[in-house]
């Protein structure tokens, strides 16, 4: 395969220094700007009210508790200490996320530098700056930002180690990836990849007599240290592969969750898709007409920037493509695995690859930029639909809830982000879940059934109104309101996309 990555002329060093600087400096205010703009206009929603709930436990309840999830516990053990420092307010529990966002975009400009020169390094600065997706997760007190900027720095990291095989630079690899494999097991599908360009660089060089034997002891002993120092929560991570088969609530992804997946990776902010749009096709304008002769791209770079590990650009697609694969013939053979948020790991390999060709041919990239800006529609990933609900949900409840009424969930999920909002104010109450079909069925997927038997028993012996906050879809909706109705009179009902939130007057028994 030929190379993407190819060395270019350099040019003035002290004027291109100073003009890569300032502009870099203007991306990364912008990704500031974009990513504190909003933080709190909303709620917590379901999954950041989990992250807020770790945050309060000691480090054994959180390592106790996250062997019954599905991932690592370093994100939350790191949040807690934060939380410590700073405080558990939405905007305190959200600032690690715009850290790790805005260190992303500096990173990313980094290893693009090293792989393609400055120009390649501020096309994929910017493309990151304004990604959906990063500033998105980059607003979220999860570990999305966090596993994107490890993938960064992991990619990075072996980079280097690969280029130049020594005890340091494998060490610095090694951390890297250890601390990813601890916060997400998507990292694995990381590894996966930079497992496989590993080896293409082993076989290219086994003949090398000077470095092809470091090679290979640098690239066994990098990936047996990573599994090594994983080993601890190997046996906790086969657990909770055997737990997933059994039950898990990922729906299976269809034909188009790929296609999906790459329009999120691609998407500019919602907010200025139009003005994207616009400079992109400003841009083709400004490039065709206004300059004459061939666009030479702003690089600089030392005899060092020149050299390259081998297959450089084949890692590129290995990345883009395997953490992205993997998880998704997985969810098709076996238990469903794949979401949009947790590929997020592959989009740095997306949006590289497209940085790469802006540098190579910016008149047909920016081009095609401003026409995939202008007609993509806006991109809604994770729970930002939900964060709106659980944002008119803890409106209604706060306000309409009086002391000493009871909040009962039928959605385990709901119980963190409302007691969050109105802890102290009311009694939230969980509906148990039990493995019994009577007077149940599934509330939430492949989740334990609901007893409503034992829901309207409890709400009979109350002599106040209670509320009853719960999240279905489609015909199992109907169905519950229509058990609900005939269990108890409903005085008031908000009914909203994903979530129902209902007050509940008790039935009188004679």
């Amino acid at each position: 395969m030929t190379d993407l990555i190819r060395p270019t002329t350099s040019q003035s060093p002290g004027k291109l220094q100073r003009s890569t600087g300032l502009l870099l400096l203007a991306i990364v205010g912008f990704a500031i700007a974009v990513r504190f703009h909003g933080l709190t206009e909303r709620p917590l929603w379901a999954d950041e009210a989990f992250s807020w709930l770790y945050a309060r436990l000691s480090w054994s309840q959180v390592i106790e508790l996250r062997r019954f999830g599905t991932n690592p516990p370093l994100y939350h053990l790191l949040l807690s200490i934060w939380v410590d420092l700073f405080g558990d307010s939405p905007a305190a529990l959200r600032m690690p996320s715009v850290l790790l966002g805005v260190t992303s975009v500096v990173a990313f400009f980094g290893f693009a530098r090293r792989l393609g020169g400055q120009s390649t390094g501020l096309w994929a600065a910017a493309l990151m700056c304004v990604s959906e997706l990063a500033i998105g997760f980059a607003q979220e007190a999860r570990y999305y930002a966090l596993m994107e900027l490890l993938a960064i720095l992991g990619s990075w990291a072996l980079y280097e180690m690969l280029l130049h095989p020594t005890i340091r630079r494998a060490a610095i690899y090694v951390a890297t990836m250890t601390c990813f494999v601890w916060v997400h097991t998507y990292a694995w599908f990381m590894l996966a990849a930079q497992c496989g360009w590993m080896l293409l660089v082993v076989l290219r060089q086994r003949r090398a007599v000077d470095t092809g034997r470091s090679v290979i002891w640098i690239c066994a002993g990098s990936v047996l240290a990573i599994i090594a120092l994983f080993g601890p929560w190997i046996p906790i991570l086969v657990q909770q592969i055997v737990r997933a088969k059994e039950q898990y609530w990922i729906a299976k992804p269809g034909a188009d969750a790929l296609a999906r997946s790459l329009r999120a990776f691609l998407a500019v902010r919602s907010e200025f898709r139009w003005l994207a749009a616009g400079a992109s096709a400003a841009g083709v304008i400004f490039l065709t007409v206004l300059i004459r002769r061939p666009v030479r791209p702003i690089n600089e770079r030392s005899q060092r920037d020149l050299e390259q590990p081998p297959l450089c650009s084949v890692y590129l697609w290995l990345w883009a493509i395997l953490p992205i694969g993997i998880p998704f013939v997985w969810s098709q053979l076996s238990t469903p695995i794949y979401q949009i948020k947790y590929a997020i790991v592959a989009q740095p390999a997306v949006l590289l690859l497209l940085a790469i060709f802006l540098d190579r041919s910016p008149r047909i990239g920016l081009g095609l930029l401003a026409l995939l800006w202008a007609i993509m529609p806006p991109v809604a990933t994770g729970g930002l639909l939900i964060r709106e609900e659980w944002d008119r949900a803890a409106a209604v409840l706060s306000e309409h809830v009086a002391d000493g009424e009871a909040v009962y969930l039928l959605e385990g999920n709901a119980y963190f982000a409302l007691e969050y909002y109105l802890r102290g104010s009311i009694e939230v109450l969980p509906v148990r879940r039990d493995e019994a079909q009577d007077d149940g069925f599934d509330a939430y997927r492949a989740n334990p059934v609901v007893r409503l038997s034992e829901m309207i028993e409890r709400l009979d012996g109350r002599q106040n109104t209670s509320w009853v906050v719960m999240r279905l879809w489609g015909q199992k909706r109907q169905d519950m309101l229509k058990r609900l109705n005939e269990a108890a009179p409903i005085s008031k009902h908000w009914q909203f996309s994903n979530l129902d939130v209902l007050r509940l007057e008790p039935s009188r028994r004679d």
